[in-house]
């Protein structure tokens, strides 16, 4: 991978390309500037800075900033990194939770309510952003589930449970 990635692209930082994207969503450094709380000349330093990494001009300056043509495809590969970048994220934000976004909890009918809010504090603690769908039921058709990837968890009393 070093070899596919220069050093000189390497000083483009992910805060160089929001700004880039800013010039070219505002059509214009100076609200870009504004949005981005920089600098007018700071932003229009780190563009400079791109498009020398680059060896080519991004945008066209004038009354109206437009992107060239070949800013335009760099464009495109911009937005395609800063998706890639807010799903690396999203990754980041749900390995912070164990079970992720929502954990479906299945649950004997008879399991006793003191039971059930142990469980659930024991998943607040260890998750506190994890939403817990309940999901009560007879263990067979609950195993079913289980088994059929609708529930994540099941919770039932000494049954024996296949492998798998």
């Amino acid at each position: 991978m070093r070899e596919v990635i220069s050093n000189r692209l390497a000083s483009i930082s992910i805060r160089d390309l929001l700004l880039v994207e800013a010039v070219a969503q505002q059509r214009s450094f100076r609200l870009a500037a504004e949005t981005m709380e920089i600098s007018t000349s700071g932003l229009s330093y780190q563009v400079r800075k791109v498009e020398e990494v680059l060896g080519r001009a991004i945008f066209e300056r004038g009354s109206k900033t437009t992107p060239t043509v070949y800013g335009q495809v760099v464009l495109d590969e911009i937005a395609a990194i800063l998706e890639g970048i807010t799903r690396l994220e999203a990754l980041r934000d749900d390995s912070a939770t164990p079970f992720g976004q929502a954990l479906r909890l299945g649950v004997i009918s008879s399991l006793a309510p003191l039971d059930l809010l142990q469980i659930l504090m024991l998943c607040r603690e260890h998750s506190a952003q994890t939403r817990v769908e309940i999901v009560c039921g007879m263990h067979q058709g609950l195993l079913r589930r289980l088994l059929n990837r609708e529930i994540d968890i099941l919770v039932t009393a000494g049954q024996d449970i296949p492998d798998g």
